[in-house]
């Protein structure tokens, strides 16, 4: 089973650790949807939109006896500001983490960035104005683990545990 907690704290801290240094403002990353206060400007939404995607193929066994199989995420990254130039430049920085620069940080913790889609344009009107958006996707490579005892994969009861008081009736 992929651990999408670990996958998520890999995500965040390495983006959070790389954009300290390179941008003058606090920007707070929050779960996009969230009935929770909205952070001052910038900050930056994200949605794990596909949690799990299938890879083609069937599951492998490893040596010991755990099966594997490549699998993907996802994931919607939005940089939120009430100023187009923050936006840009925010969500430039958070696609040069994924592109390039986070691809050993997040590959220690066993995640892959496969790709990284084009930032766009999200603006989103809110009643009188408009919010500044930028945004992209991107997708990560994953491998999900399937643990099974002996049992499980043969198919066969081993052992069978029945009351005394039953025997003999």
């Amino acid at each position: 089973m992929i651990n999408n907690r670990e996958v998520e704290r890999a995500v965040l801290t390495g983006l959070t650790a790389w954009l300290q240094p390179r941008y003058d403002k606090h920007v707070e990353l929050v779960r996009a949807n969230q009935p929770s206060p909205i952070p001052a400007y910038p900050y930056i939404a994200y949605t794990v939109v596909t949690p799990l995607a299938q890879k083609g193929g069937t599951f492998s066994k490893a040596p010991d006896g755990t099966f594997y199989k490549p699998a993907a995420q996802t994931w919607s990254i939005v940089v939120n500001s009430d100023d187009h130039d923050e936006a840009q430049t925010v969500a430039q920085l958070c696609h040069d983490f994924l592109a390039q620069a986070g691809s050993t940080y997040l590959g220690d913790a066993g995640i892959v960035v496969s790709t990284v889609g084009d930032i766009t344009n999200r603006d989103n009107f809110i009643t009188i104005e408009y919010e500044k958006r930028q945004g992209f996707d991107f997708t990560l490579a994953l491998v999900n683990h399937v643990e099974t005892t002996r049992a499980e994969m043969s198919g066969v009861i081993e052992t069978v545990v029945w009351p005394q008081e039953n025997i003999g009736g």
